[in-house]
C-alpha cells in the first residue's frame, strides 16, 4: 500500500514539474516522515536522495507561519523565512538503494499503466 502511494506522489511531481532531477534531494516534512521505512522507500521509488529535517513533523504549520512572518515584517520574504528559520536544520538524509530504485523503476513503468494520467 505504501508503495502505491510512494509512485502516485512521484507521478504527481512528474505532472507538476516534470521528471524528477535525481542531482538534487527531496525535503520531506510533515507526521509521515517519522517513518524511517516510508523515508526511504521514498528515496528508492524517486531514485533520489530524501532529506528529513529536525522535527519535520511541525514544519508544515512552520510554512503556513511563514505567511505571517512575511505580513508583520518579521522576515522581509519566504526565501528569507526559509534560510534563517528551516534551511539550517540538521537532517537525516535517506540515500536511494540502487537495486530497489531498479526494481521499483520496472514496478513504477507497471504503475503508470494502471493508472493513466487524464490529459
Amino acid at each position: 500500500m505504501l508503495e502505491g502511494v510512494v509512485m502516485s506522489l512521484r507521478q504527481t511531481m512528474e505532472q507538476l514539474i516534470g521528471p524528477v532531477d535525481r542531482d538534487a534531494p527531496i525535503v520531506l516534512i510533515g507526521g509521515g516522515t517519522s517513518s524511517g521505512a516510508w523515508c526511504q522507500m521514498a528515496a528508492d521509488v524517486w531514485g533520489v536522495s530524501v532529506h528529513v529535517p529536525e522535527q519535520a513533523e511541525y514544519l508544515p504549520a512552520m510554512g503556513a507561519a511563514s505567511l505571517g512572518f512575511v505580513h508583520l515584517g518579521w522576515c522581509e520574504n519566504l526565501e528569507t523565512f526559509n534560510e534563517r528559520v528551516i534551511k539550517h536544520r540538521p537532517k537525516h538524509v535517506y540515500d536511494p538503494c540502487s537495486a530497489a530504485t531498479q526494481i521499483y523503476e520496472q514496478r513504477y513503468g507497471k504503475f503508470l499503466q494502471l493508472y493513466v494520467k487524464d490529459e
